[in-house]
């Protein structure tokens, strides 16, 4: 890693280095390094938490504010689902009503036809 960040630094800072402040890049860059691990490590930890592993460490308070953080997740996750059910079952309808007008319209053509076979086979007749 380090190899890296010293060959990027000498291609990019040349100049730089000369004075000095190379190795002040290089620490910055490396204590950036360690707080973007940290930052992992944690956001690792919290997820395993999230899961119900790695509990053991927490106390009372947090293990509330974990159920309270699950709690609220969950209600989230239900109304969501909840909402595309609703929706689902608007669109449902709304083809239901459409069928059923197609419907009633295939069978007035239907009687109209068949009204138009009664009256021509009667005036045949006569």
């Amino acid at each position: 890693m380090f190899k890296t960040l010293e060959r990027y630094q000498k291609c990019s800072y040349g100049t730089l280095e000369a004075n000095g402040s190379a190795k002040e890049i290089e620490q910055s860059s490396y204590k950036e390094y360690l707080n973007l691990k940290a930052n992992y490590e944690s956001l690792q930890q919290y997820q395993r938490q999230l899961l119900g592993d790695d509990l053991g460490p927490l106390n009372i308070k947090e293990l509330g504010n974990l159920e309270h953080l699950l709690e609220t997740s969950l209600k989230q996750i239900r109304y969501t689902k909840t909402q595309f059910m609703l929706d689902q079952l608007f669109d449902l309808q709304s083809k239901e009503k459409l069928w059923l007008e197609a419907n009633q319209a295939l069978e007035r053509k239907l009687d109209e036809m068949y009204t138009e076979n009664q009256i021509g086979s009667s005036v045949g007749r006569w």
